[in-house]
């Protein structure tokens, strides 16, 4: 388990309050990584995931008074992430992409398209696990359901994945 995964909404807060401007530009490396991941991975091909993060990033710092105090602070981010993507129903105009993006075609975009066809609770599980690698045990506390659901959402998901891969062209190789 890293630090960041161990360290509290409490402890943040307190090194933010003590650190000053390093504090903050500490926090940005140490999150702000993972929660572009999120977003590149939860939320559709027309949201452009950097203006998304970005926004998730600055409303975790000013919102970080009133967050509940023991809980993980990547659990709170990933909360937050989540929330987001659920609001890309009718994003922000700054959140949808305007142009094409030449890193984000071909076998990525297919990608992207297909998790698309999975529901928001599947998807999370299945880009938590499959594409980031975590332990069912990480996942679920991350995501904050137990164990067994996280599994079931997982089973799901990796099932409506392989069809809807089919749906967009998706190949094993890509």
């Amino acid at each position: 388990m890293s630090r960041s995964t161990a360290r509290t909404v409490a402890d943040e807060l307190a090194i933010l309050r003590l650190g000053g401007g390093e504090a903050v530009h500490r926090f940005t490396r140490e999150y702000g990584p993972p929660l572009l991941g999120w977003c590149i991975r939860l939320s559709g091909p027309t949201v452009d995931p950097v203006p998304m993060a970005r926004s998730v990033l600055d409303r975790a710092l000013g919102a970080l008074d009133r967050a509940p105090r023991q809980v993980p602070m990547r659990t709170w981010i990933f909360g937050l992430v989540y929330a987001a993507v659920e609001e890309t129903d009718r994003p922000p105009r700054w959140w949808r992409r305007t142009k094409e993006d030449p890193a984000d075609s071909g076998p990525r975009r297919r990608i992207r398209e297909t998790l698309q066809h999975i529901p928001l609770e599947e998807r999370a599980a299945l880009v938590l696990v499959d594409f980031e690698g975590m332990r069912l045990e990480s996942a679920a506390i991350l995501s904050g359901v137990p164990v067994g659901e996280l599994a079931r959402r997982l089973s799901v998901a990796r099932a409506a994945f392989a069809d809807a891969s089919r749906v967009v062209g998706l190949t094993r190789d890509e």
